[in-house]
């Protein structure tokens, strides 16, 4: 466990339960070198044989937009990688890289903490902002946006023997979710979401808690039907951040079809 991934009381035996099905880390980008073309700025990240990344140039506040961290690398899907660049704890915030390969675009998801975002009137403390680059001065072809292609699906995660989460994609804003087994059986709620699409049936989502300041960032694939991200946040002060790996296997259980006139934006 490294100085990210914290002993949080009350979280910790949930979240352990939330990587036995992830995928594995993979090392395929050891020794690569990536440039990102973000409007306005250029970045890059490398990859070192020795398991650590390196980056540099990337539109994030200055003092984190050059850093080096150990490779958290998984590939999501085929020639699409799921990076974690661990931030420093003290700052947190969060910075999710996703390079696809195959289609020549970056997807930095940038998230933090502002404990007073709800009293504001915010239904969550965290916010975030997506920031799309070109791979390598490739065209980008179909850069990812925001979609609707989720609303009305109900998944069922499989993060472990014990634990599964019930996913309903409600509409472009909340999601409903329901927690079967293991130490938080029982326990539901409606948080804030974000979908994007990244390919055809792969998709960036993420969810933001509206009772405990935790965020969800993951890719969902709906061909393999997998999901692979992390969960990061501060569950109290005393705690502090922590950025843990997840991942599940993912049933689907029911599509809504909503009649027309009624259909959830």
């Amino acid at each position: 466990m490294n100085q990210v991934e914290q002993y949080v009381p009350g979280f910790d035996d949930f979240a352990a339960q939330l990587r036995h099905n992830r995928l594995p880390d993979t090392d395929r980008l050891r020794g690569r070198i990536f440039t990102l073309g973000f409007p306005g700025c250029s970045g890059q990240v490398s990859f070192a044989e020795h398991g650590s990344v390196h980056w540099q140039g990337l539109p994030l506040e200055p003092a984190l937009a050059e850093g080096s961290a150990p490779a958290k690398v998984v590939q999501a899907c085929v020639e699409l990688y799921f990076i974690d660049l661990a931030l420093p704890p003290s700052s947190r915030q969060s910075a999710v890289l996703i390079l696809d390969l195959r289609l020549g675009h970056g997807v930095l998801l940038h998230a933090w903490l502002d404990t007073g975002r709800k009293a504001q009137g915010q239904a969550s403390n965290f916010a975030q902002a997506l920031h799309l680059a070109t791979l390598d001065g490739a065209a980008g072809e179909a850069l990812p946006q925001a979609t609707d292609e989720l609303i009305g699906k109900r998944v069922l995660n499989i993060y472990s023997q014990q634990t599964a989460v019930e996913h309903v994609y409600l509409n472009s804003r909340w999601y409903a979710y329901h927690i079967h087994g293991g130490v938080r059986h029982g326990d539901c709620d409606c948080d804030e979401a974000s979908y994007f699409k990244l390919r055809d049936q792969l998709y960036l989502v993420t969810f933001r808690e509206k009772a405990v300041d935790v965020a969800i960032i993951f890719v969902l694939d709906t061909q393999a039907w997998r999901n692979t991200g992390i969960a990061i946040g501060e569950v109290d002060a005393a705690s502090g951040w922590f950025s843990v790996p997840i991942g599940a296997r993912v049933q689907l259980l029911s599509e809504t079809r909503y009649p027309q006139g009624f259909i959830p934006l």
